[in-house]
């Protein structure tokens, strides 16, 4: 599938949708698709699709690390030729292809630059099927197959003093962290190539067919009914339910280490709807009782500009649709089947999260 100017805006509206309260700023998550597309051709391929061509290489994985809202964020696509010459200087074999660490309102876009300037294909089978916090979440699985990885980041601005050029390698977890660290001392956000796999890796661990739901997502979001049809007909295509319109309110944010974390009330009349997030939406209890967790679709639309808004957008009084789905509706992938990763999120947030995931681990 190549790529065409019509993709992309229902690809953005899909992928904010399955960012679930994350995955990035859209505006500049469409800013990257249109400039990508004057940059050359993306072409978007099935696992299968690479495969039938016969080419031996490995797929890297493109991606945004940290906070965009923080104000010293920078971040431009100037640094996508930086990431792969240095990452491809490391390697013994080349890159064939690009995926997304996730789907979301910027990742699902941040392979189109490079794809386009090094015309190497974006294979739709992204790190995950849907955005999430943590490094380890989007890294394949890898961290258990026992070897080191090689990460290549760059942003920040030379005169403001925070500019990060740097390559790293080791473990996924320790790599992880220095590029945290990095997005953090870059002013907050910062663009990663990283984790080269094999096809056959990417086979096992990836969520294919995630642009796939995220495109059909956004042909339901962009098909000019009202507001509520659509809202309704997204939470059906997600066999999920809309469960109320109310307001925003105890708005709280914390932003330590390039990740945003709090909590608000969404109140409809009587009913109270208590959301934890942590970059995405991480927890929702309704009335004192948990309805969905984590790796769950939790969805916030804005009712006034009929935009889903991410955590970074919500504010207290604003009102807002609320979607909740079961994560059966989604694709998920390997990097969201380690319990070690929910734990650890639990240790940050201070909720619970593992008790409601017997399923996943």
């Amino acid at each position: 599938m190549i790529i065409k100017k019509e993709h992309i805006s229902k690809l953005s509206s899909g992928s904010l949708l399955l960012g679930c309260g994350g995955g990035g700023n859209a505006t500049k998550g469409l800013e990257n698709g249109y400039k990508a597309l004057e940059m050359g051709q993306v072409e978007l391929l099935t696992i299968e699709e690479l495969e039938a061509r016969g080419e031996e290489g490995v797929i890297v994985t493109i991606s945004g690390v940290g906070s965009p809202s923080t104000p010293d964020a920078y971040h431009t696509p100037d640094d996508y030729p930086i990431l792969l010459e240095a990452l491809q200087q490391k390697l013994d074999a080349k890159i064939i292809g690009l995926i997304a660490c996730e789907i979301g309102g910027s990742s699902s876009f941040e392979p189109f630059i490079p794809a386009a300037l090094l015309g190497v294909p974006v294979i739709d089978a992204p790190c995950d099927g849907r955005a999430h916090p943590l490094g380890l979440m989007g890294a394949l699985g890898l961290e258990t197959k026992g070897e080191l990885v090689y990460q290549s980041a760059c942003g920040g601005k030379i005169e403001k003093g925070t500019r990060v050029e740097m390559v790293v390698h080791g473990t996924v977890e320790t790599t992880s962290a220095l590029i945290r660290n990095g997005a953090a001392a870059a002013g907050g956000f910062i663009g990663v190539a990283r984790n080269p796999v094999s096809l056959s890796w990417l086979k096992e661990a990836g969520a294919p067919c995630a642009y796939q739901q995220a495109l059909a997502l956004g042909e339901i979001w962009e098909n000019g009914e009202p507001l509520e049809d659509r809202i309704y007909k997204v939470a059906e295509a997600l066999q999920g339910q809309v469960l109320c319109k109310g307001k925003v309110e105890s708005f709280v944010m914390e932003t330590d280490n390039a990740l945003d974390r709090g909590s608000f009330v969404i109140r409809d009349g009587e009913k109270e709807y208590l959301l934890h997030y942590f970059n995405e939406y991480m927890t929702l209890d309704v009335d004192g009782k948990r309805a969905y967790t984590f790796p769950d679709p939790i969805i916030t639309i804005d009712a006034d500009s009929e935009k889903v808004v991410t955590t970074a957008e919500i504010e207290d009084g604003k009102h807002v649709y609320l979607i909740g789905a079961s994560r059966d509706s989604i694709i998920l992938a390997a990097g969201l089947r380690n319990k070690a990763t929910y734990e650890q999120v639990e240790n940050i947030i201070g909720v619970p999260l593992t008790d409601y995931l017997t399923d996943l681990i």
